[in-house]
């Protein structure tokens, strides 16, 4: 989930409050609802279809990965027989926007190729948000996409390097000192005191397939070895910190020790942004404060 919940941020996803259902759900029916934007994302062949169900149990799509052209019958007969949430289609459309018109070569149509050669842009991305959402390896779809394992492997590759060079630089960024001083403007706004950076807070990834000989090191909080993040998100969810990769058998505190949130703290690289946004001092009641608190 702290995977998926990384790549949410990146792809700036928010998951639609009540409408019930957990953000993993979410999360699936975004991998199986979005198939093709320019086929009505949302859209199957009805369940009376020839063509065997998928391991998740739907028909596949009526959409050919590889050339984008329907595989059987026409466009007319396509029926939605899955509500779709709201955004999501936006969401899938945005990222295939700004993965497209980057100059990576591996989302690059190739001309020495035929049509039917080369898997869609669409295909290419949805594949690794599929794999994702069940946790599974990528070979798992290759049926449904119409890749081969290697194929498969590489799109789940270049999707990770796509996201660190379009997304990093905005959502992966410290705050700058207008940051923090709307930072702060919002949680007086919304909380009504002063001073307020973000909440902190640790939360552990289960490592299914932990080495056993590395077990013990990663045991702790949920009973089997996890991986700790730890963040700094503000009201609207935006991650101003992330730190990722701690051993699950250290406390928060333990992880706060080795934060480079608590470094930044300490060196006065920190003070120095509150000093250049003019946000300290402050006052809570009647006491005044020379530095945020989280």
């Amino acid at each position: 989930m702290i995977v998926v919940n990384t790549y949410r941020m990146y792809m700036g996803l928010t998951y639609p409050r009540g409408e019930g259902g957990s953000q993993k759900l979410f999360y699936e029916q975004l991998a199986e609802e979005l198939i093709l934007n320019q086929y009505d994302a949302a859209r199957r062949i009805p369940r009376t279809c020839n063509e065997p169900a998928d391991r998740t149990g739907h028909c596949p799509p009526s959409i050919n990965k590889l050339d984008g052209t329907p595989r059987m019958g026409t466009h007319a007969n396509l029926t939605p027989t899955n509500r779709k949430r709201k955004g999501t289609d936006f969401a899938l459309q945005g990222n295939c926007r700004d993965i497209g018109a980057s100059e990576i070569r591996f989302y690059q149509k190739k001309k020495n190729l035929d049509v039917d050669e080369q898997a869609s842009l669409e295909a290419k991305i949805l594949l690794p948000i599929k794999t994702l959402a069940y946790g599974v390896p990528p070979h798992t779809f290759i049926d449904y996409f119409q890749m081969s394992p290697e194929y498969a492997r590489e799109c789940c590759r270049q999707f990770d390097i796509a996201v660190k060079i379009i997304y990093a630089q905005e959502y992966l960024r410290l705050p700058t000192s207008d940051d923090l001083r709307s930072i702060l403007q919002l949680h007086r706004h919304v909380h009504q005191v002063d001073g307020l950076f973000g909440s902190l807070d640790c939360s552990h990834t289960i490592w299914k397939n932990c080495p056993k000989a590395w077990a013990g090191s990663y045991t702790g909080k949920p009973g089997s070895p996890s991986i700790i993040l730890e963040a700094v998100v503000d009201y609207h969810m935006f991650f101003w910190h992330a730190s990722y990769g701690y051993t699950g058998n250290i406390g928060d505190l333990n992880v706060l020790a080795q934060s480079p949130l608590l470094e930044r703290m300490v060196d006065g690289s920190f003070h120095t942004l509150e000093n250049e946004a003019s946000v300290v001092p402050f006052k809570i009641g009647d006491q005044e404060f020379t530095k945020c608190f989280i």
